[in-house]
């Protein structure tokens, strides 16, 4: 078995047709016709069956499609991928990052390394909760990411590199708009959008509530801190959440929480036994030397 087989078996599964899918591939029919001949002997299996003047795939070259569909298009994925890296001398970085340090922290680090070491990394940056992050670091499709420290992830390195502030999120016509700051216990009475368990902010807004004894009455619930700020801008209910410049919008207003022992670090997560990109290992040492110690 080799490549062009599967190539041509994808194609042909496609047309279902000899001369059509031949043409496509640029290759003389009886070539197509030996590859798929040759495939499916060394299978043991027909992946095609006569109907009228065309073929058509049988139940298990049906089967067989999916498999070759997905290992192909891996493939060529990592064909783009290092494509993408030689066309782009300077290096390709993969980054993950939660939606509350997309908008401004992370721009500012990516400016700050590209000034201070005159490099022109292309930067691919993608958002998730930190679970989500985590999951995509180990299975390599980050470089680097920058959530909240999972202590449950002994593959990986959490360097804390900047605290976030945890702010009450009202509606503007709220009660507490205009306070300076708001205590924990008074938002006891108030009605709680709150983070879906695949936040880190779900553990984090049960852990403050849970220490100053107070009851969450749970109003909602959304992944997304922008459907939390829609939500509260309806009147649905208010929020805790950390104090992102994106969220700073009209229709809420963000009120410092006092009463609350807990901080929330942003971490920069990488793998610890695994080398990183020379781009990436570059930029990650520039996070050491210019955003740490905490």
């Amino acid at each position: 078995m080799n490549l062009n087989q599967l190539y041509y078996f994808r194609a042909l599964a496609d047309w279902e047709h000899y001369t059509r899918a031949a043409e496509e591939l640029h290759i003389a029919q009886p070539t197509l016709s030996k590859a798929i001949a040759s495939l499916e002997q060394e299978l043991g299996a027909y992946l095609f069956e006569k109907k009228g003047r065309n073929i058509a795939l049988t139940k298990q070259g049906r089967h067989y499609l999916e498999y070759v569909k997905a290992a192909l298009s891996e493939l060529e994925r990592g064909n783009d991928y290092l494509r993408r890296e030689q066309a782009m001398a300077e290096g390709y970085i993969d980054l993950g990052m939660v939606t509350s340090v997309e908008y401004d922290m992370v721009p500012q680090w990516i400016k700050s390394f590209q000034e201070s070491t005159g490099k022109k990394a292309f930067f691919s940056c993608k958002t998730g909760t930190s679970r989500q992050l985590a999951n995509g670091l180990k299975d390599n499709r980050f470089d680097l990411i920058f959530c909240t420290a999972i202590p449950s992830e002994p593959q990986i390195e959490f360097v804390p590199v900047f605290e976030q502030l945890l702010v009450a999120a009202v509606p503007a016509s709220h009660r507490f708009a205009r306070r300076k700051s708001i205590h924990i216990r008074e938002l006891e009475p108030e009605n709680i959008i709150i983070h879906t368990r695949s936040s880190s902010m779900w553990d984090i807004t049960n852990q403050i509530y849970r220490e100053a004894g107070v009851a969450i009455r749970v109003a909602g619930e959304a992944e997304e801190d922008r459907t939390i700020i829609g939500m509260i801008r309806a009147g649905i209910g208010c929020a805790v959440m950390t104090n992102n410049p994106e969220l700073h919008t009209d229709g809420v207003a963000l009120i410092p929480l006092t009463g609350v022992s807990f901080k929330r670090y942003i971490s920069m997560g990488y793998r610890k036994e695994q080398a990183r990109p020379y781009m990436a290992e570059l930029f990650r040492r520039h996070i050491m030397d210019t955003v740490l110690p905490l």
